[in-house]
């Protein structure tokens, strides 16, 4: 005699091997299960053949076969093959029990983001979803959160009737939702009544175009040189506007097929469907653009649109003046460092300096600047000292030195003629012409303490 007993989960079919075999003491006949404490137990999906520890012939013949059912199983079959030698005997099974909860369930899949959307038009997302438990005549629905993440008033974005265990829903981010990176969305059925998962991560919402951003336009010699960075999604393409002498007025509309840019400042045509004097530099997709032909010393704006479909950008704007040589506004030079007496360890003289500092501009050949260790209105109200030094230092050769390079100039007091006392010490490369413009005093830093102005352009006169 024989008994084996198979479990079918979710419909995938009845196992090849049994999940449980009893058998008896004698020959592995399981006429012979007699033990009032024999628990066959197993996991469906793991087969077991459990022996009685003792025979006999008894009509209390019995034993207890115990199939744990994993978590999330939607469906249970079950099948037992009883096989006799005898045509007289029987098998009878009761007390067929199922214990526990079949939870029935809906989980949201994964996203892909961001959704580009505008005022009037929506974006399309595909929202995946799984499900456990049987459904009926259900419907299951799409929701979107908040910008926080939060469902407490969901948007509906999208159906799909079925009763299926899996699928995806077609939905759409409505139009003019506002732009946030914390949108969560979920899925929940109808029958039965289920509010599912959400999809697990933050996605990215981004309503109209946005911004690229710029980097501080370079000013160089006759022309400058415009560096930004595109925005990472819901982006087609970047149009800049420069104008002369006064900020750019321009609003651009359209798909942008009415503009026409050149990098050659003011050239014929590139004004088209921009206010008067205002000129189209540049367009596409691009990072960076060098604008020609521009007037030195003269000031120019430039504002960058991006564009996505026929939205624009509000545009980001800044103002250059170009020059022959490097021209710095207050706030473009730092002083790091000054050492007034080098000697000892230094191995220098009691009265060599030392002076370290960092220019946030490009320094190109022929740039001067003046620095001084007079005091300010030390005597009398808006004019310099006249009991100090003051020099002026001009790149003579070599290549631009970028902005964010350290400059270190040391002056050795040994030297008779005090233009020779100066030395560029880093960076190396180039030449520096150092010139004396206060023949009354030599510069020469207090080792106690004293103070360093830097300077540029004008006329020293002493006070």
């Amino acid at each position: 005699d024989s008994l084996k007993v198979y479990v079918n989960l979710n419909g995938t079919g009845f196992p090849t091997s049994p999940d449980v075999i009893p058998l008896g003491s004698s020959a592995g006949n399981s006429d012979w299960v007699y033990d009032v404490d024999l628990t066959a137990s197993t996991t469906a999906g793991t087969p077991i053949v459990k022996t009685s520890a003792q025979g006999g012939n008894n009509a209390n013949n019995h034993s207890l076969i115990s199939i744990t059912i994993p978590d999330n199983t939607s469906s249970i079959g079950l099948k037992v093959i009883a096989i006799n030698n005898q045509s007289t005997e029987r098998w009878y099974l009761d007390d067929i029990d199922f214990q526990g909860c079949l939870t029935s369930s809906v989980s949201t899949g994964t996203i892909t983001d961001p959704f580009c959307v505008t005022a009037s038009s929506g974006a399309s997302a595909t929202v995946p979803y799984t499900s456990t438990g049987s459904f009926s005549s259900n419907t299951y629905t799409a929701q979107l959160s908040n910008s926080s993440g939060s469902f407490a008033s969901p948007t509906n974005i999208g159906t799909d009737v079925s009763d299926a265990n899996s699928g995806s829903i077609s939905a759409t981010i409505p139009a003019g939702t506002a732009s946030g990176t914390g949108y969560r969305i979920r899925v929940i059925s109808s029958s039965p009544a289920l509010t599912g998962t959400d999809n697990g991560t933050n996605l990215s919402v981004v309503n109209g175009a946005s911004n690229v951003t710029l980097t501080p336009i370079s000013d160089e010699n006759g022309q400058v040189t415009i560096n930004w960075t595109n925005p990472t999604a819901c982006f087609t393409e970047v149009l800049i506007v420069g104008k002369a002498n006064g900020s750019v007025t321009a609003s651009p509309s359209g798909d942008g097929t009415a503009y026409t840019a050149n990098s050659v400042f003011a050239t014929a045509g590139t004004d088209a469907a921009l206010p008067s004097n205002e000129y189209a530099v540049y367009q596409g997709s691009g990072t960076t653009v060098t604008v020609t032909s521009l007037t030195n010393l003269t000031n120019y704006c430039f504002t960058i649109f991006s564009r996505v479909g026929t939205e624009w950008s509000a545009g980001v704007s800044d103002c250059v003046t170009p020059s022959a040589n490097t021209i710095l506004e207050p706030g473009d030079l730092a002083i790091l460092a000054l050492n007034a007496n080098n000697s000892g360890s230094c191995g220098g003289g009691a009265a060599d300096d030392e002076i370290s500092f960092v220019c946030f501009r490009d320094i190109r050949v022929g740039m001067s600047l003046e620095f001084t260790d007079n005091g300010w209105e030390r005597c009398n109200s808006g004019q310099w000292g006249n009991t100090e030094g003051t020099m002026r230092m001009t790149r003579s050769t070599g290549s631009t030195i970028t902005a964010g390079t350290v400059i270190t100039v040391y002056m050795d007091d040994s030297e008779a003629a005090m233009a020779n006392r100066f030395t560029v010490l880093s960076p190396t490369g180039g030449t520096w012409t150092f010139t004396e413009i206060n023949f009354s005093e030599d510069f020469n830093m207090n080792a106690g303490a004293d103070q360093v102005w830097f300077m540029q352009g004008g006329t020293w006169t002493d006070g």
